[in-house]
């Protein structure tokens, strides 16, 4: 429950399973045996679609040559080549990570070592809090894996997704100044408030229409409850 994404990946792996034990069912088959039927053919004759071979052919270098030897061609079989599996392999998740980046509209994180964050807690009830109160330190970062120390001195890994900087009121004054004295063709008189001018003009309102009672409610008495 707390990783989407293996969820997704689990419950379309499930998808098959149950088909493969309805079937058995209707058929009157062992469900051990078709559960133990469908992994073999997961595992040795269905291609993986990222990689284009199967776990079998990728595991030991050639593919399932099933049970009888007498039909084995050893000679016609071409070696694996890891390498472009490898790259192939590389290219389909980086595919699949910019299609994710856009679809969830993902930011890289700016969480750096030594900067003071929340770290996202289990939620057992809708009213609960997604962070939790204490803050922690960062200790270390590698890629998406984060390192922090709590003020109690202890230390905990997740990953960035689970942690949230602690926001810096102070940090953000400074930086809106700063980046209000940045701007080009603005000075400190622009800024200033001019005394010596007088009071604003009233501003001109619209005209506004005559709201007046309905017929229907000429001969009777309204009570307005507020």
């Amino acid at each position: 429950p707390l990783s989407p994404q293996t969820n997704g990946a689990v419950e379309r792996q499930n998808q098959g399973v149950i088909k493969a034990l309805a079937a058995a069912k209707v058929e009157g088959q062992n469900w051990r045996s078709a559960l133990q039927e469908y992994v073999h053919v997961h595992n040795t004759l269905k291609p993986h679609a990222r990689l284009g071979i199967t776990p079998f052919e990728l595991l030991v270098g050639w593919k399932h040559r099933g049970t009888f030897p007498s039909l084995w061609d050893p000679a016609s079989e071409k070696a694996v080549d890891r390498d472009n599996v490898r790259d192939t392999d590389a290219t389909t998740k980086l595919q699949s990570k910019k299609y994710a980046d856009v679809r969830r509209r993902a930011k890289p994180s700016d969480i750096a070592v030594g900067d003071i964050v929340l770290m996202a807690i289990p939620k057992n009830r809708k009213t609960d809090p997604s962070f939790s109160d204490e803050h922690f330190t960062v200790l270390s970062r590698d890629g998406a894996k984060i390192v922090v120390r709590s003020d109690r001195g202890v230390q905990y890994s997740r990953s960035v997704n689970d942690f949230k900087r602690v926001p810096c009121r102070s940090c953000d004054i400074e930086e809106e100044t700063s980046s209000i004295q940045q701007e080009p063709g603005i000075s400190a008189e622009d800024l200033s408030i001019d005394e010596s001018k007088g009071p604003a003009e009233e501003v001109v309102r619209r005209p506004a229409r005559n709201i007046r009672k309905p017929d229907r409610f000429r001969d009777m008495c309204l009570y307005y409850i507020f």
